[in-house]
């Protein structure tokens, strides 16, 4: 895995933690996380991108 890659996603959701305060944060957390375990990058630079 890309290290540099990856520690930008643990930034990412580290913000998305802090950010949102509604009930759906920990799913937000678990896609993210999701997306990571499976290498889904386009996936997320593509919803990052929006």
């Amino acid at each position: 895995h890309d290290h540099g890659l990856y520690s930008a996603m643990q930034a990412l959701e580290t913000e998305t933690n802090t950010k949102l305060c509604v009930p759906h944060a920990n799913d937000a957390v678990e896609y993210f996380r999701s997306v990571v375990m499976a290498g889904r990058w386009d996936d997320l630079l593509r919803l990052v991108r929006k």
